[in-house]
């Protein structure tokens, strides 16, 4: 029975896209989520010779005992779902992208970051460093910023200081929060180099939102992250 909501999750690329497959989690939601029909959505792409396949996802939401519990299982069915695939170890590359609501700043005390590393058995190409920009930017200010400026910025893509969305919304407690990834599977064919950022990005012309002029895009920012492969 389909619910409510999708389960916000699209992927688009200028690279072909050669097959699409759906896993929904079902009644592996707990909360609010319930509403939303959350999966996983698997993409085949061919960039320059190269096999990506590419698993995006929008994992449980919430830090609660119960939640948590809930987004391993969904973890769980994920992996389950890349191992069906079938993909071929050697010459294959496999990405594990989304927002899947595990915040690396949680991992000294619930382990969390870890154990999602575990189960997808995989990496993460981002080095957690303070950000090189000083003060936050926002509005104008930041189109005045380059990609290099935010290379390797890694500290919170859920950032209520900075964000209107992210600080009037329902799932927003005031909390700074890095819960958005790029992964890449340790037991497929790996990257020669790999680096990731959260990059913030706003708009040029403001939008109303409840009234007010607004800039940013979502209530999380993005992360980019760059992969080379000898070919």
């Amino acid at each position: 029975m389909r619910k409510l909501l999708n389960g916000g999750v699209l992927l688009a690329s200028k690279y072909p896209i050669l097959s699409v497959r759906v896993k929904l989690f079902e009644s592996a939601c707990a909360g609010a989520d319930k509403l939303a029909d959350k999966g996983v959505l698997y993409c085949k792409i061919l960039k320059d010779g190269l096999l990506v396949h590419v698993f995006s996802t929008h994992l449980q939401a919430w830090n609660d005992p119960f939640s948590r519990t809930m987004r391993k299982t969904q973890m769980d069915l994920v992996a389950n779902f890349m191992r069906a695939m079938d993909i071929d170890e050697v010459n294959d590359a496999v990405l594990i992208v989304g927002d899947l609501n595990v915040d690396y700043w949680l991992n000294k005390t619930n382990g969390e970051y870890d154990e999602m590393l575990d189960i997808f058995d995989a990496k993460d190409p981002s080095d957690v460093q303070s950000r090189r920009l000083g003060n936050h930017a926002s509005g104008a200010d930041m189109e005045k910023k380059t990609v290099g400026d935010f290379k390797h910025l890694r500290k919170h893509s859920f950032d209520p200081r900075v964000n209107a969305l992210a600080a009037d919304g329902l799932s927003s407690d005031g909390s700074l929060e890095l819960l958005d990834y790029i992964l890449y599977s340790r037991s497929h064919r790996q990257p020669k180099t790999a680096s990731s950022w959260v990059q913030p990005l706003s708009t040029v012309t403001p939008w109303e939102w409840r009234g007010q002029p607004q800039y940013n895009l979502s209530d999380h920012f993005p992360v980019v992250s760059e992969f080379t492969f000898e070919m």
